[in-house]
């Protein structure tokens, strides 16, 4: 049996601007992603980029990452829009860069990593010790939490 939506079912979908705003963090998210699985330098491409920018060993997966971040994205929607207390669990490995991108979108990797550098430098600087971008601002994080 075929069901139809009716008029009052349109609360539960999103407007036009909710769903540009998911959209364009979802991308920020997907970026971060990417620059801290293949960039060591350059990040935000202000010169072509140079076989020197990229990794010579990655670390992370491109293929699990943007699902993690629509994932992300659409439950960190429902928790607030709902007052829920959930959290999101996911297995280590290639999904890492991910997560730690959409902790630094929120805020929260700032709290808990409160040495990181400035918000610029985090975006502009590169770490190839880590996966990446200087999000990563030690070579131990646990010494880096107070």
């Amino acid at each position: 049996m075929q069901e139809t939506i009716s008029e009052s079912a349109t609360p539960n979908v999103l407007n036009q601007q909710e769903l540009s705003r998911l959209d364009a963090y979802w991308r920020a998210a997907n970026y971060l992603s990417v620059g801290q699985i293949y960039l060591l330098d350059n990040p935000l491409l202000r010169e072509p980029l140079k076989p020197e920018h990229i990794k010579p060993r990655l670390l992370g997966h491109w293929g699990t990452t943007p699902g993690l971040n629509f994932i992300y994205v659409h439950l960190n929607r429902v928790i607030k829009l709902r007052g829920l207390n959930v959290i999101y669990i996911c297995g280590p490995g290639h999904g890492g860069p991910g997560m730690v991108a959409n902790t630094y979108l929120e805020g929260t990797y700032s709290e808990v990593y409160r040495n990181s550098q400035s918000r610029r430098a985090r975006n502009a600087r590169i770490d190839s010790r880590r996966r990446g971008t200087r999000l990563f601002p030690c070579a131990r994080p646990r010494s880096c939490i107070r």
